[in-house]
């Protein structure tokens, strides 16, 4: 047997990452529990973490949900979620929707910025000092977040909402409008980028006669110029009528196509029933290490810009006090050494006591 083999296409749902964007109120939520139900024969094998404010969840029978209002409390379900994986039957989880987590991470962000800066941020613009560092915070974090479900063994479904944009390819080009994301697009990269199906959910009008007759629900699956979508999978439908029984036809021609010998349908099941079972063997396998510091990057960085901007206000290297005081927190005397977050957080709070001081002298002159 060689070093490297060749991939083999899988074939279960849950080996794969799906994101649902679609109009509000289309059935995204009920289209994950009845697809639960109609590739596993029980609704016990799929969770919906419902994020931030969305809980259309609750009207709907049989699903099994958990809330998560807040970023930590969506950490915490996850955190259940890997360390109690022999403990609970769930073999897909959908976040539904990745709008609200946006907003739940947003919100965090600049809560840990008002902690350390004891300033709010006007906008996610300005945490972290900027430049982009509180949004590269929330797409790792959340990120981080889903291949720690990932490698836990769960499939997933990441269900969102859809806007109609104007598209423009240069400055040059004339502006085409798209049914996508309702995120911007950095935020929706984090999904979109690495999902194998993307299928937006969408109605049709259908006129007889000049007149309109009816209202049809479907779920395209390749884009068309105006619905934004796509999948990996070849010979995928360009769409189908909204049910979970087209969407498992849709993906098993897409993965039979996709096939450099087309599985038969018994072929297929057993296939399936092989893959999750070795996708618990590897679950098992997956054992996390406890963080040392739960603080970002992000966050460590600014704090050292914080100290380096207020020792300069305070006169640098020229002030033998200074370079005293953060010798006893870095023996060379640089702060940018220093790794201990609270080593750092220390060192900010007795700097900006000594600035607060140095000014209220000032003021008294």
């Amino acid at each position: 047997m060689g070093k490297y083999l060749p991939n083999k296409i899988k074939v279960d749902i849950g080996s794969y990452r799906h994101y649902w964007r679609g109009i509000k109120k289309i059935g995204k939520t009920t289209m994950f529990r009845d697809l639960v139900y109609a590739q596993y024969g029980d609704y016990k094998y799929g969770l919906l973490i419902s994020t931030g404010n969305e809980t259309g969840y609750k009207a709907l029978d049989n699903i099994y949900a958990a809330d998560a209002p807040t970023w930590d409390k969506f950490v915490e379900i996850v955190d259940d979620l890997v360390k109690s994986k022999e403990e609970n039957d769930f073999k897909i989880v959908a976040i539904d929707t990745v709008d609200e987590l946006v907003e739940i991470a947003t919100n965090k962000a600049m809560e840990m910025h008002q902690h350390t800066t004891k300033k709010i941020a006007k906008s996610i613009n300005e945490v972290f000092g900027g430049y982009g560092a509180g949004k590269r915070w929330i797409s790792k974090e959340i990120n981080k977040q889903i291949v720690r479900l990932e490698r836990k063994g769960y499939g997933l479904i990441f269900i969102g909402h859809t806007k109609i944009k104007d598209i423009k390819e240069t400055p040059e080009t004339e502006a085409y409008q798209q049914l996508t994301s309702n995120l911007e697009g950095g935020y929706d990269s984090i999904f979109a980028d690495k999902a194998d199906i993307l299928a937006t959910f969408a109605t049709k009008k259908i006129v007889k006669e000049g007149l309109l007759d009816k209202v049809e629900r479907y779920i395209w699956f390749r884009n068309d110029g105006y619905i934004d979508c796509g999948s990996r999978l070849a010979g995928m439908p360009d769409k189908v009528l909204m049910t979970p029984e087209n969407y498992l036809k849709a993906f098993e021609d897409g993965v039979r196509n996709s096939m450099a010998n087309p599985a038969t349908k018994e072929e297929m099941a057993q296939q399936r029933k092989k893959e999750t079972e070795d996708a618990l063997k590897e679950a098992e396998k997956y054992v996390e290490e406890e963080p040392e510091e739960s603080i970002s990057e992000e966050e460590v960085d600014y704090l050292k810009e914080r100290i380096i901007s207020i020792l300069k206000e305070l006169g640098g290297s020229s002030n033998e006090s200074l370079v005293k005081l953060v010798k006893e927190f870095e023996t060379s005397g640089n702060p940018n050494r220093i790794k201990n977050p609270s080593k750092l957080k220390e060192l900010l709070k007795k700097l900006e006591d000594l600035k607060n001081n140095s000014e209220e002298k000032e003021e008294v002159k």
